[in-house]
Order: C-alpha cells, then structure tokens, then sequence
C-alpha cells in the first residue's frame, strides 16, 4: 500500500512538473509571438526614422516607408487581437495592444505630420515648422518610450506567473 502511494505521488508530481514545464513553454511561445511582431514593428519604425533623416530620400521612398509602418503596424494590432489571451489570463494580450495601438497613434498623428512637414517646399520651412519638426520628435521619442516601459512591466508580470525571465 505505502509503496502505491509513494509511487502515485510521484506520479502526480512528475505530472504536475511536467504541466508547468509545458505551460511554461507555451507562455513562452505566446510572449514569442508578440514580440515577432513587435520587432516587425520596430524595423517598420527604423526605416521610417532613417528615410526621415535622410535629405536625399526620394518621395516614393518617403511614402513606402510610410505606407510600409502604417501596414505593418495595423497588422499587429490585427495579431495581437486574433492570438487572443493566454489561457484566461488576458494581461499580455491587453498590454500588447496598448503598446501597438501606442504606435498606430504615433504613426497616423505624429509621423504623418513628420511626413507632411518632410514635403513641403524648402520655401515654406520656417523656424516654427522646424520647432514643430522638433516637438514631433521629441514626443514620439517620449510616447515610444512610455509605451515601451509599460509593455515590459506587464511582460514581467507575465513571466511571474508562468516562471519565465525575460533579458
């Protein structure tokens, strides 16, 4: 009798170690494909960035890089909506949402006046649009960040209650 309890607890253990390895896993794998699209995103970001710097970028390649952000972050908020939440726990979901709908407001408000202000004619550039310029920047630099910050406390949160450690 003694040795069919020692032997169904080890059962039970070794199940239940098993299930928190396995749903470590898939915690795992979901966080993954979040972040898939959230470098998809940031690439998208990237690009946009540098055609803005760059003087010599043509027009098309302006309107690609915008045309290519404003896709590539419609289809994560798209993702993240289809992937649905983990399990019952919906915390990741929400927080990914929030930071992809971060950058779909970035994209359609603040880069499209970087993009309006990028094409107009060198005579209309004056010292107010260049300040304005500026603030753009300057508040995608800050929205980005906060967004960002927020994402990654609620990934951390995440990955306490599924033993994962994000670096």
């Amino acid at each position: 009798m003694k040795t069919r309890f020692v032997l169904f607890v080890s059962l039970v253990l070794s199940v239940a170690f098993f299930s928190c390895g396995k749903k470590a896993e898939k915690a795992a794998d979901y966080n993954n494909s979040i972040i898939v699209r959230q470098m998809r995103v940031i690439e998208a970001l990237d690009l946009m960035d540098s055609i803005l710097r760059d003087s010599g970028a043509t027009d098309q390649r302006m309107e690609y890089a915008f045309a290519n952000l404003q896709a590539t972050v419609k289809s994560a908020v798209m993702a993240v909506d289809s992937i649905g939440s983990f399990k019952s726990d919906p915390s990741l979901q929400i927080a990914a949402r929030d930071l992809f709908r971060a950058y779909e407001t970035m994209t359609d408000g603040d880069y499209a006046r970087l993009v309006s202000i990028r094409n107009l004619p060198q005579p209309s550039i004056t010292q107010a649009v260049v300040d304005s310029n500026n603030a753009i920047i300057g508040r995608i630099h800050v929205n980005s960040e906060e967004a960002q910050k927020k994402f990654i406390r609620a990934q951390d949160e995440f990955g306490k209650k599924y033993n994962l450690t994000f670096h």
